[in-house]
């Protein structure tokens, strides 16, 4: 019987985490929020009150799957390169804690009993050589992070290796978009060329990576 009232709860929450995350995507414009103007406003030249704003606004969103890309954008744009990449980095490396953790917390459970199948994809794609696959999905300019989350919370996959794993593959493309955000004294010209040279190299990386996990199968 408890078991059962622990399953509905878990359920409950679950659904409503889910519930609460479509609203806030659906229902706020989390583009006017995360923009030149309000940057400018809230966070840009405002000390360590903007930089704990920004910090605590791009981790909820990256939670809630806001693109990582603009986050790394704003936060070149409003801390310079260094400050933008460290400040973006963290805000995601935290929010897939989150993420990862409210999944594998009150969500494993739940679908286990109720979708199996699901079980067993996420946990044959994720649980072995966990590090590897987490890399590669984040180095490729494809997936879904905030799916990508959930998938390895309800896997049986070590939190360790995904979480070291999502750090390194994010590295890259907060690289790339916090140079294109920081107007750093460089040409613009070379600054776009090599943020669009650093993106391929990462992507040819991540495939490259792919290739030979493959054919270690």
């Amino acid at each position: 019987m408890s078991l059962n009232f622990t399953t509905i709860i878990r359920s409950l929450l679950l659904i409503c985490f889910l519930i609460g995350v479509g609203f806030v995507i659906q229902n706020s414009d989390l583009s006017s929020v995360l923009s030149r103007e309000w940057v400018d406003t809230n966070v840009r030249y405002t000390g360590i009150y903007g930089l704990f704003l920004f910090l605590v606004l791009s981790i909820l969103l990256v939670t809630l799957g806001f693109p990582r890309q603009i986050i790394s954008f704003f936060g070149g744009y409003a801390f310079g390169f260094l400050g933008g990449f460290y400040l973006a980095l963290l805000s995601m490396v935290v929010g897939c804690i989150i993420c990862f953790t409210v999944a594998r917390s009150i969500g494993r459970d739940v679908v286990i009993k109720k979708f199996p199948s699901s079980i067993k994809k996420a946990d044959s794609f994720l649980k072995h050589n966990t590090f590897m696959i987490t890399l590669i999905i984040r180095l490729l300019p494809v997936g879904n992070n905030f799916a990508t989350n959930l998938a390895a919370g309800i896997s049986s996959a070590k939190p360790a290796p995904f979480f070291l794993g999502s750090t390194l593959g994010y590295i890259p493309q907060v690289i790339i978009f916090a140079l294109l955000g920081s107007g750093i004294t460089i040409e613009p010209e070379f600054r776009i060329s090599l943020s669009i040279i650093l993106f391929i190299l990462s992507t040819i990386l991540g495939l490259y990576l792919w290739r030979i996990y493959q054919k270690d199968k």
